[in-house]
């Protein structure tokens, strides 16, 4: 039997939460004042503009933000500060982090009361500036998700010793939920649509089979069928082969920069030099086998991006020993948001392709009418194939990766049964005798 289904669905209006204390950086003038701190830090390292790689490169030179010829002040920033060497803000305004520094004012009791005493208002940054912590969270019903999927499903029942079960769905599932699928809040209230992709539950495309088959010798059967002997009867009757299999596709997790360039959230990432189809097929699992040295990955090392693209994002991220001087602006590479107000990409790359292959070999001996003795051996996960995954799961659902981290573009998990012990992921081996009756 061959049945080929459409099957779908639609959540609309769900819960979910809106921070009204999302950090503002447009209307109050503050992002006027960070263009002009960039500037003013600029001509404080000696460069002609806000370049990233001279900011960078001179980032031991003076972090004095006004008072140099053709410096200009900074009414919001400088008073709330009050100094002109802070190693910290002067790393948020070279990187173009706005949001990330108008929420460490916003939040410092002491920088609040110089601004108002210089007579900003105490709500300029939060509209409930009592609550510290930043959040102001309120339930509404701001939730949509939807589920679109071809489900292709083959059946034989158990015929002339065969029984075969197959499906195949490809499928697309997607949200506006911030946080594991469910309710979080807004990245930001002045873009509601950005949220939007795919869900951490995405599986776009999947196989599962499971087959029995009773081999073709001994009592009614085509070979050996009219053994005489009693003993050799029992020793070729009740063979069976069977095996389930699942192949699918990875599940998606959003690559973030840990920057804040938009408000106190994380600005998502930049594309340099390709599109996210191009991302993806760069997907493809890479094993090293070298020594390690001090200029070379480590010994069993594994990696599911191209190291030419990890090289160039590490040096776009200035981390693993890389600089902004070693990044190729011409090739493909991630990067940060890093312009002021900016809102990145909302970047969803799917993991590597997942295998499993069960097989199991049984015998049943009759013993009378009414029982049997079965014996079986079956062989879980019997390639013994490593499902590598793009991040080490623990409890919950992983569903972001830090593109600025020092282990970006390489794994150090795989898949494994995290409830208990029952699947440790690799190959098992396992043998029975059970009487039936």
């Amino acid at each position: 039997m061959l049945e080929v289904r459409y099957v779908g669905n639609h959540g609309t209006d769900l819960w979910r939460q809106v921070n009204i204390n999302e950090i503002n950086i447009f209307e109050n003038g503050f992002l006027n004042d960070f263009k002009t701190a960039q500037s003013n830090l600029a001509l404080a390292r000696g460069c002609a503009s806000p370049d990233p790689v001279c900011m960078s490169a001179n980032r031991n030179r003076s972090n004095q933000y006004f008072g140099l010829p053709g410096q200009q002040p900074l009414p919001i920033i400088f008073t709330a500060l009050a100094l002109n060497n802070d190693a910290t803000s002067a790393l948020q305004i070279e990187q173009g982090q706005a949001g990330a520094l108008a929420n460490a004012i916003a939040t410092n009791a002491a920088r609040m009361t110089r601004l108002t005493a210089a007579g900003q208002t105490i709500n300029m940054f939060q509209a409930n500036p009592t609550l510290t912590t930043g959040a102001a969270n309120v339930e509404v019903n701001g939730g949509n998700t939807n589920y679109h999927g071809l489900q292709v499903e083959v059946k034989r029942r158990m015929s002339t010793g065969l029984l075969l079960q197959g499906s195949y769905v490809w499928s697309h599932s997607i949200s506006n939920e911030q946080s594991q699928g469910i309710g979080g809040s807004y990245t930001s209230l002045r873009n509601v649509g950005y949220d939007k992709s795919a869900s951490p539950f995405d599986i776009r495309q999947a196989v599962k089979m499971n087959w029995v088959y009773e081999l073709p010798f001994g009592p009614k059967h085509h070979f050996f069928g009219n053994v005489s002997s009693p003993i050799f009867r029992k020793a070729l009757e009740g063979w069976q082969l069977a095996s389930v299999t699942r192949v699918q596709s990875g599940s998606p997790i959003r690559l973030t920069s840990g920057r804040s360039t938009f408000n106190q959230n994380d600005s998502g990432v930049i594309l340099h030099n390709m599109t996210m189809s191009q991302l993806q097929g760069m997907m493809s699992i890479r094993k090293t086998n070298l020594a390690a040295t001090a200029n070379s990955p480590a010994l069993g090392a594994v990696y599911y991006l191209p190291q030419s693209l990890i090289d160039n994002t590490n040096a776009a991220f200035e981390v693993n020993g890389k600089t902004l001087a070693n990044l190729n602006p011409t090739a493909p590479y991630i990067g940060p948001a890093d312009q002021p107000g900016q809102l990145g990409q909302r970047i969803m790359l799917y993991g590597p392709w997942q295998q499993k292959w069960d097989f199991s070999l049984a015998k049943k001996t009759n013993v009378g009418e009414h029982a049997n003795i079965e014996f079986r051996m079956q062989a879980l996960n019997a390639f013994n194939l490593t499902n590598f995954l793009l991040f080490v799961p623990g409890n919950g659902i992983t569903t972001t990766l830090g593109v600025n981290g020092t282990g970006f573009g390489q794994t150090s998990g795989a898949y494994k049964d995290l409830s208990n012990t029952n699947d440790p992921g690799g190959r098992i081996i396992e043998f029975s005798l059970r009487l039936n009756f």
